[in-house]
């Protein structure tokens, strides 16, 4: 009677043995794979928070070369409109006129308020 409990208490051992290997095994890929989820989550917060922040930047750059356009077509809008109002161009369907010259020794000044 005593082998017999002798082996089955072995065998009662090694399947503890083998179910608790099993167990651990069972934990280990469990714990790797959430491991595995939080380094891809905090990957994708990193990515999320740096794409904020090229358009941010990409917003500010275009935000300032269009107002550097609107500056430029500004300038060329009153340049064009100085070369028609001196007769240099005119708008399609009026009638040409002639270029007025100012005299070169016409000088005007501004006066300073006292």
């Amino acid at each position: 009677m005593g082998t017999f409990n002798r082996a089955t208490d072995t065998q009662n051992a090694q399947g503890s043995l083998h179910a608790q290997a099993a167990n651990q095994h069972a934990f280990m890929q469990a714990q790797q794979q959430r491991n595995a989820l939080m380094a891809s989550a905090l990957e994708a917060a990193v990515k999320e928070r740096e794409l904020a922040s090229q358009n941010k930047s990409r917003n500010l750059i275009n935000f300032a070369n269009n107002l550097g356009l609107i500056g430029r077509e500004n300038w060329a809008q009153n340049r064009l409109n100085w070369l028609i109002r001196n007769g240099y161009y005119r708008r399609y369907g009026q009638p040409a006129t002639t270029v007025s010259t100012v005299p070169a020794t016409t000088v005007t000044t501004a006066k300073v308020p006292e």
